[in-house]
């Protein structure tokens, strides 16, 4: 797309405006606070034992999509999804280099995800306000954390993975984790 077309800001493309750590003021472009990329982690109370096919009321989706909307039109919702329960699942652990499968159930597992919302934000206070306004039922915990970026790791770490250019689709502005954006 060439520059101002297909856009109502004619001097630059609309990527430029809808990044959320961009602003622009009377047509200069200014970066807000450096964004940060957080975890919010639905931990449904009972879901660990729950059956296959087992669905939250439509009432409560209902409030949840109104929820993801107000995070969508603020700008800081970078992906989210809610999972299936455990019981449709399996668990892969390791010991001694070997991997071992275990079908659900899960004994003595106590929690479990349900699903999770991936944010683009400020700080781990902004996060934590987010989380406060999440529509939950007295059952349910959101448990918010902050995604390691490339520069969180130490020196060894960095180096270990110095030559890798992309595993994530060609796309290094989302390379966090373990990758140098």
């Amino acid at each position: 797309m060439e520059i101002g077309t297909g856009c109502r800001f004619a001097a630059m493309p609309f990527d430029y405006f809808s990044k959320p750590w961009t602003m622009v003021f009377g047509g200069a472009l200014f970066r807000r606070k450096p964004a940060m990329r957080f975890m919010m982690l639905m931990i449904p109370k009972g879901y660990e034992t729950a059956a296959p096919g087992t669905q939250p009321e439509a009432a409560a989706v209902e409030r949840m999509m109104k929820y993801n909307e107000q995070l969508q039109q603020a700008g800081v919702l970078l992906s989210l999804d809610g999972l299936h329960p455990p019981s449709v699942g399996a668990r892969v652990t390791f010991s001694d280099g070997q991997a071992r499968v275990i079908q659900a159930p899960f004994p003595g597992v106590s929690e479990v995800l349900g699903g999770y919302w991936l944010l683009e934000l400020g700080s781990l206070d902004e996060a934590i306000e987010w989380a406060k306004r999440c529509p939950a039922g007295d059952n349910e915990t959101v448990e918010v954390r902050k995604v390691m970026t490339f520069e969180d790791f130490a020196p060894d770490v960095q180096q270990a993975v110095a030559g890798v250019k992309d595993l994530q689709g060609g796309k290094p502005e989302l390379n966090g984790g373990f990758m140098k954006p």
